[in-house]
């Protein structure tokens, strides 16, 4: 009598292909012979933890990377046969991924997008959501309207896996707007302290500021203080500048007023001799009621205009002392 002895020959395909892009999943033939009935099926797929004893299993691979598939057939007569494939299936993935240097802009300043896509052998399409595209790996775009923009990346690697991202709003191009503030504007008579504040309009976001405070006077800080110490309206203006080079410009014509007297004055010969006539002679008087004039050598005389002769040689820096009916000087 004979007496057979057999065993599964094990085999196994995978569908439809060995290669493709996360998440990928395959449908695993099972192609085992065997002349007794197959009672068991131990699959393994290659990554931590995923098995199977389903005759044609399904699994889905989520991860880049190169497996090792294995399955061991058991027969009802307690045979059994193995076969591993190492790196028999093959996972790629490209991931887009960006950001741009300044995404908080003014229209025609150019922003640098940078890209940090991961994959193999990666080609590149941006949609800037203005109409433009690129293929440029870090492409370099400038939007000529005020708007806020969608932006797109996707990607593709060699093997034709691809990704994209959209990023929704992205974008915003808007003029930058500024605004200034006072504690005070106005008072009857110098001096006057003004503590002022540079506000953001915009939603830029500004990192430089130039003042001028309409006396000659500037500064640079963000909330800066200036003591006026005279008297008239002044004209304030105010320009900032933003982390993208965006420039905002602002003037407040006439912002601080302050009340009191004005007066300049002149003076002919500028240089003499001891003992020779000087003419003083005001200018520009407004609001201006008593003169009082201090030649510097202990020496007072009052009205609008006077004559004097200074005694002794010496170099004067005469003061005029010009006050109002409210005793403003």
């Amino acid at each position: 009598v004979p007496i057979p002895v057999s065993e599964p020959v094990v085999d196994f395909q995978a569908l439809p292909d060995v290669r493709g892009c996360a998440p990928y999943t395959v449908q695993f033939n099972n192609l085992t012979t065997s002349v007794s009935n197959v009672a068991n099926w131990q699959w393994t797929f290659g990554p931590a933890g995923a098995n199977s004893t389903d005759e044609n299993p399904i699994f889905t691979y989520t991860n880049p990377g190169t497996y090792t598939v294995s399955l061991i057939a058991s027969d009802t007569l307690g045979c059994t046969d193995t076969l591993t494939i190492r790196n028999y299936v093959s996972v790629f993935q490209a991931i887009a991924n960006f950001n741009a240097d300044e995404p908080i802009n003014c229209v025609n300043n150019p922003i640098t997008f940078f890209n940090t896509s991961i994959g193999n052998g990666l080609s590149y399409l941006w949609d800037f959501g203005d109409g433009t595209t690129s293929t440029v790996t870090n492409p370099i775009h400038s939007y000529t309207a005020n708007g806020i923009y969608d932006v797109s990346l996707t990607v593709t690697d060699f093997n034709g896996c691809d990704s994209t991202l959209f990023l929704p709003g992205y974008i915003i191009i808007a003029d930058p707007l500024i605004s200034i503030k006072a504690d005070t504007t106005s008072a009857a008579c110098p001096p006057l302290l003004v503590n002022f504040t540079a506000n953001a309009l915009s939603p830029h976001t500004f990192t430089a500021w130039n003042w001028d405070f309409g006396d000659g006077a500037s500064s640079t800080g963000i909330s800066p203080s200036h003591l006026y110490l005279q008297s008239g309206d002044f004209d304030v203006s105010l320009m900032g500048t933003t982390t993208a080079g965006c420039v905002a410009n602002i003037a407040e014509p006439d912002f601080i007023q302050i009340g009191g007297p004005q007066v300049d004055f002149s003076f002919t010969p500028g240089t003499a001799c001891p003992g020779e006539p000087i003419s003083f002679t005001t200018q520009n008087v407004v609001n201006v009621t008593s003169f009082t004039w201090d030649f510097q050598n202990g020496t007072l005389d009052s009205g609008a205009n006077v004559i004097y002769a200074y005694p002794d040689s010496g170099i004067y820096y005469p003061i005029l002392i010009a006050e109002d009916n409210a005793g403003c000087q």
